[in-house]
């Protein structure tokens, strides 16, 4: 009878090993999940900011938790944007395919990543292409015969 009782207890304990760890895995899933919309929400809103003022050409790093409209709920997340100005040929461009009033092109490299202090992650890294805001007036379409 103690024979059976210590195998029944070692049954239970594998089991109940095999159970936590799942459990485990799966709250590490929905964390990994809950980063990467974080990640995405964070990236979309970078560039919704750059398609309004497009930047210089540096390479600059900057923390979402010191902006104002994130605040400490996103500490730990940051960016890093290099940016590049592609001066655009006109003479080699097939007809009608840019704004006559697009000089340049400024090519964003974006990465967002979390950083707790221990170690740095990688979240998104992706490449843009962003133009002059001042080419979308009304003028400048009517002038392109855009509108």
């Amino acid at each position: 009878m103690l024979l059976e009782v210590m195998v029944a207890i070692i049954i239970i304990s594998v089991a109940a090993v095999a159970l936590l760890k799942g459990f485990f895995l799966t709250l590490d899933s929905v964390k990994r999940v809950r980063m990467n919309e974080q990640a995405i929400l964070l990236a979309r809103t970078m560039m919704d900011d750059l398609a309004v003022e497009p930047p210089g050409e540096d390479d600059v790093e900057g923390d979402f938790s010191k902006d104002a409209r994130f605040g400490e709920d996103f500490a730990g997340w940051k960016w890093r944007l290099s940016v590049e100005e592609i001066e655009l040929d006109y003479e080699e461009r097939p007809q009608g395919t840019l704004f006559q009033d697009t000089e340049v092109i400024y090519q964003a490299n974006i990465e967002i990543f979390f950083d707790d202090g221990e170690r740095e992650e990688s979240f998104l890294r992706f490449d843009t292409f962003l133009m002059d805001p001042d080419i979308f007036t009304r003028q400048a379409m009517q002038e392109n015969q855009l509108f």
